[in-house]
């Protein structure tokens, strides 16, 4: 129930810092004059204008002018975008509000009879062959130098440590194993291939742990917290993982650099939620 509410606070501070953009967005539009940059080209020269209505008149030596306008436009496009997102996030909240016992056989009933391993690496721990097998991501592979115990390569350090944490506790796990998320309702993130009419895309969790009963627990590690960007991409990799069910939100863990410094709390994380169920 705490890792519930940790995830939930975790969606709402997105919401907000969503919701601030758009506010932000949205007085520095409300500031500029009404008008639609119009661009004319003319005997093989360009000419601005400023259209409202059916009046338009000449811009061109007015650059201040056009390059208020051009932000406009830009401004309208980015507002759209966000409130979309903004809308999405607050679906994706109210459906885990409304979730109380959800889990990834739920998500693989819907795909039982497909001819496609859409969530290949799911099986018991006697039969997890992906257990000892290198990362699957595709990306980036020259950084995969820190070696594990057992042979396995991590990206960074911090992985290697949990990674050793996990195999000196006996866990079997996968290192950036292939995730397959139905995102067919986040409409501004990008999918990889469509399936029967429904958009997916793949991801590579840092640690996917199989659990006995046939599920899995996803362990992310946010090394790079601190970076906007970063943040956002994990961000909109949560709602992809809970808007798309592809793992119960008991089953989600998120350490942070801080949490290496004493490994006493990733030790307790798992000794209850995660070793009791391989």
């Amino acid at each position: 129930m705490q890792r519930k509410t940790i995830l939930q606070a975790g969606l709402e501070e997105i919401l907000s810092a969503q919701k601030a953009q758009l506010e932000k967005l949205s007085e520095e539009r409300d500031n500029i004059a009404p008008g639609i940059l119009v661009l004319k080209h003319i005997d093989g020269n360009e000419y601005y204008y400023d259209e409202l209505g059916k009046e338009r008149h000449g811009i061109t030596k007015d650059m201040n002018r056009v390059y208020e306008l051009a932000r406009a436009k830009y401004l309208d496009i980015k507002i759209s975008e966000l409130t979309r997102e903004i809308a999405i996030t607050e679906n994706t909240i109210r459906k885990q509000q409304r979730k109380s016992n959800s889990n990834i056989q739920k998500f693989m009933a819907r795909f039982k009879s497909d001819t496609i391993d859409f969530l290949k690496f799911l099986c018991s721990p006697g039969q997890y062959a992906y257990a000892t097998a290198p990362s699957m991501n595709p990306g980036y592979r020259q950084d995969l130098r820190f070696i594990l115990p057992d042979g396995r390569l991590t990206r960074n350090i911090s992985e290697r440590d949990i990674g050793r944490l996990l195999i000196a506790k006996r866990v079997p796990f996968q290192y950036e194993c292939e995730l397959i998320v139905d995102v067919t309702d986040l409409i501004d993130i990008d999918y990889d291939f469509i399936k029967q009419g429904r958009k997916y895309k793949k991801y590579y969790p840092d640690f996917v742990i199989p659990f006995a009963d046939g599920s899995i627990f996803i362990w992310e590690h946010l090394g790079f917290i601190t970076d906007e960007k970063y943040r956002f991409k994990q961000g909109t990799k949560l709602i992809a993982y809970l808007n798309g069910e592809a793992v119960d939100i008991r089953h989600l863990f998120y350490s942070f650099p801080k949490d290496l410094k004493d490994y006493k709390y990733l030790n307790h994380i798992i000794d209850t939620r995660i070793a009791p169920f391989v």
